[in-house]
C-alpha cells in the first residue's frame, strides 16, 4: 500500500489553535481556481477539517486539507484522472488523502493504488530468474569460486532490489 506523507496538522508552538488557509489561497498556492476547488467540493473528493458556517460562504483550509488538496490536484490535473474515474478509485484509499501524487499509480490489472517501490519490486520479481540467470554469468566471468558463488549472486540481486528501492 502506497505511503502516506507524514504531517502535523498544527504548528507545534500553537496547538490548540487551528491554523488556516482561505480558499483563493489555497487555489493561488496551488496554481488552480476556487471554482475547481469547489468542483471538487461538490463531487465530495474532499475532507475538509473545519466545517463550513451556516451562512456563510468562505471556505477555509487548514494544512492538512492542502495536502489533501495537492493530492487531488496531482491526481487530477497533472495526472488527467477524470473525476467520475477518481472517485471509484479513491474508495481503495483511506481518506482523507494525504499521500504523495507522484508515487501513486493506479494498477488496472489489480485494481488497486502501488507505489513506485511496489511497482519496481512486482518487475524484479517478474524478471527474477532471468537476473539469476545474469548474475550467474557474472559470477563465471569474475571467476567467483563455486562455494562463494551463491552469497555472490544474493548479494547481487539484494543490490538490485535495494537500488530500486526495495530493501
Amino acid at each position: 500500500m502506497p505511503r502516506k506523507i507524514v504531517t502535523g496538522s498544527q504548528l507545534p508552538l500553537f496547538p490548540e489553535d487551528l491554523f488556516y488557509v482561505s480558499q483563493s489561497d489555497a487555489a493561488k498556492h496551488l496554481g488552480i481556481t476556487t471554482r475547481l476547488i469547489n468542483y471538487w467540493e461538490s463531487q465530495e473528493l474532499l475532507h475538509p477539517e473545519l466545517q463550513r458556517k451556516s451562512g456563510t460562504k468562505a471556505r477555509k483550509y487548514t494544512p492538512n486539507d492542502m495536502v489533501e488538496l495537492r493530492f487531488i490536484k496531482g491526481m487530477v490535473v497533472d495526472q488527467g484522472y477524470a473525476i467520475p474515474s477518481l472517485k471509484e478509485k479513491l474508495e481503495f484509499l483511506e481518506a482523507p488523502y494525504y499521500y504523495n501524487p507522484e508515487d501513486m499509480f493506479w494498477d488496472l490489472k489489480e485494481k488497486q493504488w502501488k507505489s513506485r517501490d511496489q511497482i519496481a519490486a512486482a518487475v524484479v520479481k517478474k524478471s527474477e530468474k532471468k537476473l539469476r540467470e545474469l548474475f550467474a554469468r557474472l559470477a563465471e566471468r569474475f571467476e567467483v569460486p563455486g562455494g562463494e558463488r551463491e552469497e555472490f549472486l544474493l548479494s547481487l540481486f539484494e543490490a538490485v532490489k535495494s537500488a530500486l528501492g526495495k530493501p
